[in-house]
């Protein structure tokens, strides 16, 4: 007799933004590709709860992570949170606490706005921005004139997404070791992403 096949299990993601430009980017990366938007059908992506700090982000995780183990018994199998630098000042205690948690809540950071990683779709570089309006100004005369942070033509993006990941792995394989080795602390950096960790973990579900 033959026995069926139990359909493998969907992932189920979550993941939290902290700003507009996030969720769209993130949303078209997964509708871009056919494949992708039918693997990924239960990745959650939420745009902002009501306190949309780096901690207010992290509260929210956990608090949905325990629902959902209320709620069935099965956690999710991935939580980012996704946030940049700007003026926040709790991104230390933000990191610390999200590593400790149970399971790991993973973090999507950019500093010192998620325009770097947007920029590191046309060229790589490390040069610090001492805020976001001048990496947009910088991407809109240089790159992407085109570029708003809630309404941008994301098919010019996404062929160049590779770039981007490859960029963004050397920005920070320059900074990790310093951080590892507690040089100095992610926070203190004006041009750092791995936004690329998410990315690849999407297409790896």
């Amino acid at each position: 007799m033959r026995q069926n096949k139990p359909f493998p299990q969907k992932p189920n993601v979550l993941i939290l933004c902290e700003g507009k430009t996030e969720v769209k980017y993130i949303t078209s990366f997964i509708e871009c590709d056919e494949d992708r938007r039918r693997n990924l059908k239960r990745v959650t992506v939420i745009y902002q709860p009501k306190i949309y700090s780096p901690k207010g982000l992290l509260e929210e995780a956990k608090k949905r992570i325990r629902e959902e183990r209320g709620r069935n018994g099965i956690p999710f199998q991935e939580v980012y949170i996704v946030f940049d630098k700007d003026q926040h000042p709790s991104i230390p205690q933000t990191f610390k606490e999200a590593k400790e948690f149970n399971p790991e809540i993973k973090i999507a950071y950019s500093a010192i706005c998620f325009e770097y990683w947007i920029l590191l779709h046309f060229e790589s570089t490390s040069t610090p921005f001492l805020d976001c309006d001048k990496i947009m100004s910088y991407i809109i005369k240089n790159h992407f004139p085109k570029y708003h942070k809630t309404d941008f033509p994301f098919d010019e993006l996404k062929n160049k997404i590779e770039t981007a990941k490859e960029n963004s792995r050397k920005l920070r394989d320059l900074k990790q070791k310093d951080i590892d080795n507690g040089i100095t602390k992610i926070e203190e950096y004006g041009s750092y992403t791995d936004v690329h960790l998410l990315l690849e973990f999407l297409e790896n579900l």
